[in-house]
């Protein structure tokens, strides 16, 4: 009888301690993928912020490139009216050279 209530008794301790520690496991695990969630969330808004900053640094890039495009058009456009004025000029059998 005695060796029952000790074999009972042994069985509620293992069962009251390893209750416990199944317990613990899931809370440390829970807390532990909760902390992996924060991370990830936090290094996602992180490279969202670097992507989009340099997305607009692109674009700025880009638009003065086009600007200067243009920029360079409009010059080569008046150099080539200015040459074809200067050629009329000096051409032109009706106005005298000086």
């Amino acid at each position: 009888m005695q060796e029952a209530e000790i074999n009972r008794r042994e069985k509620e301790l293992i069962a009251t301690v390893l209750k416990q520690a199944e317990i613990e496991r899931q809370r440390i695990e829970t807390l532990a993928e909760a902390e992996k969630q924060r991370l990830m969330a936090e290094a996602e808004g992180h490279a969202a912020s670097i992507r989009a900053q340099g997305e607009a640094e692109a674009e700025i890039i880009f638009k003065k490139g086009e600007a200067e495009a243009k920029a360079m058009n409009v010059k080569a456009e008046a150099f080539q009216e200015y040459n074809q004025a200067a050629v009329s000029t000096s051409y032109s059998p009706a106005c005298p050279r000086w």
